[in-house]
């Protein structure tokens, strides 16, 4: 984070200003020359050094509002358990637990608590792929359906003449 002495601040406030005219597209040795630094390298310090700020700030904002979702599932859990105690009507029962699950759930996903979603991403090929070897089976089971066994490709399922 930045200091607070006044060099500190100018400092800070050069980096981020190459970092507003990186982010235009700004050459590194125009930047340079344009916030008073001695060249590419300096300027690319700079850029660098705001990028680093800037990450700080978010993180630190992000874990501010990390906290305050927290303390919103606190609240609501609380209420929802003070709610579920006083009732003995089984809607308002089954309403009151389900609230209670999704804000568990929302905790858990805000504290890192549930393990990663596994994702299988198929391209097209893949697709295609499984297309065509469901479009198989099932002319291959038409086909085993009428009698034309030794058309369909299965070796297993062919007809021996009779």
């Amino acid at each position: 984070m930045p200091g607070t002495r006044p060099k500190a601040i100018e400092r800070t406030a050069r980096d981020e200003r190459a970092v507003t005219l990186r982010a235009s597209g700004m050459k590194l040795e125009d930047i340079a020359r344009h916030i008073g630094l001695k060249g590419r390298s300096g300027a690319f310090a700079a850029v660098m050094r705001g990028l680093e700020v800037r990450r700080a700030m978010n993180d630190g904002a992000r874990e501010k509002l990390r906290q305050l979702e927290l303390e919103r599932c606190d609240a609501s859990e609380e209420r929802l358990s003070a709610a579920l105690d006083l009732t003995e009507n089984p809607f308002a029962l089954s309403a009151l637990e389900n609230a209670l699950s999704g804000v568990r759930s929302r905790r858990a996903k805000l504290l890192g608590l549930d393990a990663p979603v596994k994702l299988e991403v198929d391209d097209a090929r893949t697709l295609e792929a499984r297309e065509l070897q469901e479009r198989a089976a099932q002319v291959a089971e038409y086909l085993r359906g009428t009698g034309m066994n030794a058309v369909a490709g299965d070796a297993g399922a062919r007809s021996s003449p009779n």
